[in-house]
């Protein structure tokens, strides 16, 4: 049975624990930091599969698990140990964009912005094509299934499951 909950108060460490409770899998739709790093947190600790998906220009998504490295670890951020309350919003906003820039490695993705775009996202406004956003929420279902279901390979982390649907390929991924 699949039971989808859509939070719409803020997720703390505090509340967590009772927004996952029964979970079998979450499927994380967060575009801040602090957020999503204290829901992969209590994913790992209760062990819970996590699905992450980028609204990049590719469709793109990864399932973080107790036996994989974490997103903080995939990412490669300053705050493992550290309660996310105590980090300063402006850091996380810093991580958020260290986080885009590492998916900017990916084979071809920086074809699909242009120089305002790239210019606004260095100045903190992060673009999203409609589209792939949809996208990645649709490869984000389908990883949730093959995890609750035990069906096929979920794209474990630190790999991703990667999809340009501009030239009907998947890209080679660096990892960072």
């Amino acid at each position: 049975r699949i039971v989808e909950e859509v939070v719409q108060h803020p997720l703390d460490e505090a509340n967590i624990g009772e927004i996952l409770e029964n979970a079998a899998a979450a499927v994380m739709g967060i575009d801040s930091l602090g957020p999503c790093i204290i829901a992969s947190r209590k994913c790992r600790e209760l062990n819970i599969p996590l699905v992450e998906g980028w609204a990049i220009p590719y469709g793109n998504v990864r399932v973080f698990t107790r036996d994989t490295p974490t997103l903080e670890q995939v990412y490669g951020l300053p705050t493992e140990g550290r309660a996310v309350a105590g980090i300063p919003e402006q850091e996380l906003k810093q991580l958020g964009l260290l986080i885009f820039q590492q998916l900017g490695q990916i084979e071809g993705i920086r074809d699909y912005y242009s120089a305002a775009a790239v210019e606004g996202i260095r100045r903190g406004r992060i673009v999203s094509f409609a589209p792939t956003v949809w996208l990645t929420a649709v490869l984000m279902a389908l990883e949730a299934v093959k995890v609750l279901l035990d069906w096929g390979a979920p794209a474990l982390s630190p790999d991703m499951a990667l999809y340009d649907p501009f030239r009907h390929r998947i890209p080679r991924t660096v990892r960072p």
